[in-house]
This record gives C-alpha cells, structure tokens and sequence, in this order.
C-alpha cells in the first residue's frame, strides 16, 4: 500500500490537473447539451405555437362554414313546402285532376253520342 500511496503522492499535482480537465470538460459538455436543448425545445414551441395559430383560424373557418350550412338549410326548410310536393299530396291531386277528366271525357262523349243521332 505504501508503494500506492507514494504514487498518488507524487503524482498528485497531474491528477489534480486532470481532474479538473475532467470535470470542466464535463461541465462544457452539460452546459452545451442544455443550451441545445433550450434551443430546441424553444424552437419546436414556436412551431407549434404557429402551428395552434393556424388551426385555430382554420377552426374559425369552418365555424363560419357550419353557420352558413345551418343558415342554408333553415332557408331550405322554409321554402322546401313551397317548392316540394309531397308524394301523397300528388297522388292525391292526380287522382281528383284524373277523375275530373274523366268526367269531362263522359260529357264530350255524350254530346258526340247526341250530336251523331240527331238529339241536339
């Protein structure tokens, strides 16, 4: 042991020396890294702070889009029974519109019936 301890002695300057390298290049290296990483995350904060920005315009966009869907198809609503006619009320239609043909059908052949044997 005395032969180590006399080592270490005599050779305490130069470690001490490299020690000190040792540690202030360890602290180069952490410092280096945490500005990096400051950097870094700085940078992707701004990106994604941008990135927010433009989906909450594009969210405002279609805000207004959906509001104009809904204002559309209120107005749709309004005049749809102005301008649609519903299956039941056509054939209900067509079948009084069909019967009063035909009833003037009947009455045109009557009076052709009348006219061709003379009973005017």
């Amino acid at each position: 042991m005395n032969g180590f301890v006399s080592i270490l002695a005599e050779h305490a300057p130069l470690l001490g020396f490299m020690l000190a390298i040792i540690l202030g290049w360890s602290g180069f290296l952490l410092w280096a890294i945490k500005g990096i990483t400051a950097f870094v995350v700085s940078r992707e904060i701004t990106r994604m702070d941008e990135r927010f920005e433009t989906l909450e315009a594009q969210n405002i966009e279609r805000k207004d889009g959906i509001h104009e869907a809904k204002v559309a198809l209120l107005e749709l609503q309004k005049d749809l029974p102005l301008e649609y006619v519903r299956r039941e009320d056509w054939i209900r239609f067509s079948s009084i519109l069909e019967m009063k043909l035909d009833a003037v059908h009947r009455r045109i052949d009557d009076l052709a019936r009348e006219v061709r044997d003379g009973r005017t």
